[in-house]
């Protein structure tokens, strides 16, 4: 659960971030999320790293092709990888939405991991928000604030099997 939380979150800040970037920096700004278009999200095209916890990160996203951005994750501890993603973000009928596969430093997958598919919300100034599409994922929401212009924060709102809920909070900076 803590890879699949500290993925979501990375990735959430490049997405969140591209979006916040295209528009003015103004909170008081609103965009309906059927406004926003992988075009949005171009910038984030490039390599990124950051912090989740005591965890370094990694991420390098594709320019837009069709309507569909790629990304490839890595986190990292002291010591080896402890996991990779592929991530995709694309445009649909409703607006952007992030689908996210989780594996190990091998490749393999997790028993049973689907992914998990969020979906943006609301786009408000330098906040952005994302959903997930299933009331019973474990990640439920989350926020990304942008800091200036190549780094951003995000925080994701989380709750385990047993109910119990967290969060996790994590930094990105543009890899120059």
């Amino acid at each position: 659960m803590n890879r699949v939380i500290i993925g979501l979150v990375l990735m959430s800040v490049m997405v969140v971030g591209g979006l916040v970037g295209a528009k003015p920096f103004d909170l008081a700004t609103a965009v309906t999320t059927g406004q926003t278009t992988i075009a949005d999200v171009a910038w984030l095209a490039g390599r990124w790293t950051g912090t989740a916890g005591s965890d370094s990160t990694d991420e390098t996203c594709t320019a837009p092709a069709r309507g569909v951005m790629t990304c490839m994750f890595r986190s990292m501890d002291g010591e080896r990888i402890t996991g990779l993603e592929f991530i995709t973000l694309r445009e649909t009928a409703s607006g952007i939405e992030e689908r996210v596969r989780f594996f190990s430093p091998d490749l393999a997958e997790g028993q049973g991991d689907n992914g998990i598919t969020l979906r943006l919300t609301s786009v408000a100034g330098s906040k952005i928000v994302f959903d997930n599409v299933k009331e019973s994922g474990v990640v439920k929401h989350e926020t990304i604030s942008r800091q200036g212009e190549d780094s951003f924060t995000v925080h994701i709102e989380v709750v385990d099997a047993s109910g119990k809920s967290g969060f996790i909070d994590a930094q990105w900076k543009r890899s120059k």
